[in-house]
């Protein structure tokens, strides 16, 4: 998928891929090149969303979100 911000060069693009019934990846490419990339994943018993996200090329560019449900 292409995307489009006003305040991003263009040449932006995500591609999702489902890996699992509750698993799914995601690259973010810009003019073709790898910048960010991820996972979100959805628990068993569906309560908890984990959500892992890269930056290429950035050690302290990890990001772990976990999100309950209430």
């Amino acid at each position: 998928m292409r995307l489009f911000y006003p305040h991003k060069q263009e040449g932006l693009t995500e591609t999702v891929t489902m890996v699992t019934a509750r698993k799914s990846r995601y690259e973010v490419r810009m003019n073709l090149r790898l910048v960010q990339h991820g996972t979100d994943e959805i628990s068993a018993d569906g309560k908890t969303m984990t959500a892992i996200t890269e930056v290429v090329g950035k050690e302290s560019g990890k990001r772990v979100e976990v999100f309950h449900r209430q």
